[in-house]
């Protein structure tokens, strides 16, 4: 990998805690997938998937409750407009497999419909033999 490479990657994954310690979660976003589209260029998406991996534990550690969900949230719209825009031809595998990361880190966050779902069910079930 070449020097600029390696600099243009520090500065951002920098860039991206600076911005999850101060709580600006839109820009740590933005920086997230950017660094995606810029690794997917350079031929580095295994390398991407494991820095997407290490800064999501990352802002898990260091993001309060119900800002996690927000951003999270935001995460999950980014990663969809890429996944339905035109860049979805080259970037496909990429963004499905940064899904699947984000999914097992934050499933408590993002499913809690299904278990809300299951407890109403459940209640109506008892109540309304």
């Amino acid at each position: 990998m070449k020097e600029e490479e390696k600099r243009v990657i520090e500065e951002t994954i920098s860039r991206f805690l600076i911005e999850i310690y101060y709580k600006r979660l839109k820009s740590a976003v933005k920086d997230l997938v950017d660094l995606s589209y810029y690794m997917n260029l350079k031929g580095l998406d295994r390398e991407y998937l494991e820095i997407f991996d290490r800064l999501l534990e990352e802002a898990r550690k260091t993001i309060p409750g119900w800002r996690l969900l927000s951003f999270v949230d935001m995460l999950d719209d980014n990663l969809q407009k890429v996944r339905e825009g035109p860049e979805a031809y080259f970037m496909g595998n990429l963004i499905s497999e940064a899904e699947r990361i984000k999914e097992s880190k934050f499933a408590y966050i993002t499913k809690p419909g299904e278990e809300i779902k299951k407890k109403a069910k459940k209640i109506v079930e008892e109540v309304l033999k």
